[in-house]
């Protein structure tokens, strides 16, 4: 972190230098110091990456994590939001640069738009389709109702009865949820 434009340049001249630039595993084109006109230049005469259209450089990226398997792409996702995180943490950037007051309001204001847009938690629809799917997301159960008061059929009940099988053999029940009064368990 600077105080001032002209120091961050001064330690960008410091890091980036021709060793550093002559590095292959690094991305600068020229020495450091010179701010933002090396991107600008760089987008401008289409070098590098830049001389590909946008969905070359999308095709490109698609290939390259194609060709990683699934668990080195989730690692890669993995560490570099705990690298990235404890950096932010460290030198309080981001979200940590936040008051806690701060962080409140802008919740508050997320939640707000949520409900106006009807997004997630706040969609009826969503929501009803989570409880029809059942699994670890919701430990498994599956709701039923009688019309009156919501049941769920548990993961256990599950394993011995399909959810399937169950309705059709009790037709007083239906799938889902009425919103009346809180679901009773029927055996664990």
């Amino acid at each position: 972190m600077f105080d001032t434009y002209d120091e961050m340049l001064e330690k960008e001249k410091e890091l980036v230098t021709e060793s550093f630039v002559d590095n292959p595993m690094t991305y600068n084109l020229v020495c450091g110091g010179r701010g933002w006109d090396v991107g600008n230049y760089v987008v401008d005469n289409n070098l590098g990456i830049h001389s590909l259209t946008f969905s070359e450089r999308s095709n490109f990226s698609k290939i390259n994590q194609a060709n990683r398997c699934v668990e080195e792409r989730s690692k890669m996702c993995s560490e570099g939001g705990k690298i990235g995180g404890a950096i932010c943490r460290k030198n309080n950037l981001g979200m940590f640069l936040l008051t806690k007051e701060q962080k409140l309001k802008n919740s508050q204001m997320g939640i707000e738009k949520q409900k106006k847009n009807k997004i997630a938690r706040f969609n009826s629809e969503h929501q009803s389709n989570l409880g029809k799917i059942g699994g670890p997301k919701n430990k498994g159960f599956r709701w039923y109702t009688d019309g009156v008061e919501d049941f769920k059929y548990t993961r256990n009940q599950q394993m011995e009865v399909s959810f399937e099988l169950f309705l059709k053999d009790n037709s007083q029940f239906k799938h889902g949820r009425t919103g009346g009064k809180r679901p009773k368990r029927i055996c664990d």
